[in-house]
């Protein structure tokens, strides 16, 4: 008796939406960190509303507000919907008077308040005296709190940081050619405490 031959089944791929399309590529070329984000408030307004003009945006603003988020939230948010839109309107998707409205609506005014919980001296000075400087994973750590404390760099920035990026240049220890946020570069001022801190690491590696 002659056997059959079964074809395989077709993996066939889902068709891609236009929605996720146009998330897809306004999320392109920036930082994972922020891209997460912005493709959370994308799909917060996305089902919000499936309206991408400046009315809605307003109104999706003004329903933030009424559930208590902070004007850098709203801001955040009008960000993100403002690449949204922009990358729509590159695709055809949206007409070019539509994308120029949204791109002209205005961030809410930060009060300057301080977020979160600051350190003052006396408490970074007991931060620093928390870490054994006697051991090598100490004084590690100790490199890590100046990259910190001293050179305000995010926590993705220190571990993509190479060593030979610490550099002096005309007298001052800088860190040179930092990727931050939107895989934009800049050199970091490196102040003198801090400075001995690292280069004293820099010579046990």
């Amino acid at each position: 008796m002659n056997s059959i031959a079964i074809a395989p089944k077709l993996l066939l791929k889902p068709v891609e939406s236009q929605e996720e399309r146009v998330i897809r590529s306004a999320l392109s070329g920036i930082a994972p960190t922020t891209a997460r984000v912005y493709e959370y408030r994308m799909r917060q307004y996305l089902a919000f509303t499936d309206v991408l003009t400046r009315s809605e945006v307003r109104r999706f603003l003004a329903n933030l507000q009424t559930k208590g988020c902070s004007p850098a939230v709203c801001n955040q948010a009008l960000a993100a919907i403002k690449r949204l839109a922009f990358e729509a309107g590159e695709m055809d998707l949206l007409e070019s008077s539509n994308v120029t409205q949204i791109q002209t609506i205005k961030g809410f005014k930060l009060s300057g308040k301080r977020h979160g919980q600051w350190l003052n001296s006396a408490q970074v000075r007991q931060l620093f005296a928390s870490v054994d400087s006697t051991s090598a994973v100490g004084r590690r750590d100790a490199a890590v709190l100046a990259l910190i404390v001293g050179c305000g760099l995010r926590r993705t920035e220190i571990c993509n940081l190479e060593v030979d990026q610490l550099q002096e240049v005309h007298g001052r220890t800088l860190l040179v050619n930092i990727k931050g946020k939107g895989n934009k570069l800049r050199s970091v001022a490196v102040p003198d405490w801090a400075a001995q801190i690292l280069n004293k690491w820099k010579e046990e590696l």
